[in-house]
């Protein structure tokens, strides 16, 4: 699959991801109102707080794992000699690393101001 195809799906695919998340955090907004009214709902209530809870976790769990991967680039450029095409191939990895964790943090920010 040549990169820009694959660099398309995975666009694709991340937008869908954010249109399910918008989706189910309406849908959590909706029945909390109505729960309030039906204590029927208070179990599907609780069901989609614990999911938005749970995607919190996994959200904060990739921004750790990412700044923990980027500290250990740090650390291996620092200690290691290493040819300057590897040095650079490490910065630019670095770069999307900050880039995604730069995303997943919007993306969580968002998700916590509209809860």
């Amino acid at each position: 699959m040549p990169i820009t195809e694959r660099d398309a799906y995975i666009h694709k695919i991340q937008q869908q991801i954010k249109e399910k998340e918008q989706f189910l955090l309406n849908k959590y907004k909706q029945i909390e109102n109505l729960a309030k009214e039906n204590e029927f709902l208070e179990d599907v209530k609780n069901d989609y707080s614990n999911y938005y809870n749970y995607i919190v976790q996994e959200k904060q769990s990739q921004i750790n794992a990412l700044e923990k991967i980027n500290s250990h680039l740090n650390l291996f450029l620092v200690k290691t000699r290493l040819s300057a095409d590897k040095i650079a191939d490490i910065k630019l990895e670095q770069k999307q690393i900050l880039s995604e964790i730069n995303t997943i943090k919007q993306s969580l920010t968002c998700l916590i101001e509209n809860k």
